[in-house]
């Protein structure tokens, strides 16, 4: 047990305990998710409040061997509520293993989560599937819709979902080459194949895509950084921008990228990840025991993005 893990049991039944600590709570401070390791985090703002979909990895975790997802809730960025496990790859009927970089979105009433898995046909570090499950409510429970939406390498790889302002979703996806696959209004069926996104740049992995000021931001992993570029149309062709966050530059930062861009109550913020709190507790193979972390994120008046440099003190509480 790692000793943020710890403290947050002690907070969760000590009531003296949690009255010692909130005079020490006026920021966030990064990592903000202590009591497990999480990483590759997605946040969407449903019905006035923030939820974050990360990846899990576990305290034992060896290599990228994630089995669950949780998701958390906050209303002012500070305080985080940890809802639990949310599905678990043992409840998929087409996948075996790793549980990475899923999503989230909402339509038609309902809340489609969703989620990368592998078959379990070899070792390669990749997953080939992208599933769906479905919920009444943002935090689960979660039912699996019993077919993946799509299949096969590099396109069943670290989804995100994007839904338009005139209400067309889409999952962007993939592996070194970005794909774009419009949904059927059911959200669970593909209406096309996956297209190739034009001018995606150093495009690695972790592919996230938000809308500001009428464009569309396609932004993504370029290994030890993030990298964006802006567009007319969530097909592109987009025009390459530079980067967001160069992990190079910073301490406990993780070999890998992986972050969501979302405005909440009039600002704009960055999730990441980094290895932080593994240094902190000292944990073996830290590489693959990450923790989610935030940051405010600022627009030049042209519409790029201010390079953003992660902070220990991550945001101040939102009223």
């Amino acid at each position: 047990m790692n000793v943020w893990t710890m403290v947050n049991r002690c907070v969760a039944v000590g009531g003296a305990f949690m009255l010692a600590l909130a005079p020490l709570v006026g920021r966030a401070e990064n990592p903000i998710i202590k009591g497990i390791y999480t990483a590759d985090p997605s946040a969407h703002v449903f019905d006035g409040k923030m939820y974050l979909y990360p990846s899990h990895d576990r305290d034992d975790s060896k290599t990228w061997d994630m089995t669950d997802w949780h998701v958390y809730s906050s209303t002012d960025l500070v305080s985080w509520t940890d809802h639990g496990v949310i599905l678990d790859v043992k409840d998929i009927p087409f996948g075996k293993k790793r549980a990475f970089a899923p999503d989230c979105g909402f339509k038609n009433g309902k809340y489609y989560f969703y989620f990368p898995v592998a078959t379990g046909a070899d070792d390669l570090p990749l997953t080939d599937r992208i599933g769906v499950a479905i919920s009444d409510s943002p935090v689960g429970p979660f039912k699996c819709h019993p077919t993946p939406i799509i299949s096969g390498r590099p396109m069943g790889f670290d989804p995100c979902i994007f839904i338009d302002d005139d209400g067309t979703s889409y999952i962007v996806s993939g592996f070194k080459t970005c794909f774009i696959t419009k949904l059927k209004d059911n959200m669970v069926e593909a209406a096309e194949a996956p297209q190739r996104i034009k001018g995606a740049e150093n495009f690695f992995e972790g592919v996230w895509m938000h809308k500001y000021n009428g464009k569309y931001y396609l932004s993504y992993s370029g290994r030890k950084k993030i990298c964006y570029a802006i567009g007319d149309s969530p097909y592109g062709p987009f025009q390459y921008k530079g980067e967001i966050i160069n992990n190079g530059q910073m301490k406990n930062m993780s070999t890998t990228t992986h972050h969501s861009i979302v405005q909440y109550k009039g600002k704009w913020y960055m999730f990441y990840h980094n290895r932080h709190l593994a240094t902190v507790n000292k944990a073996p193979l830290s590489e693959y025991k990450r923790s989610v972390c935030l940051d405010e994120l600022f627009y030049n008046p042209d519409g790029t993005i201010v390079t953003l440099v992660p902070t220990a003190e991550s945001v101040k509480p939102v009223k």
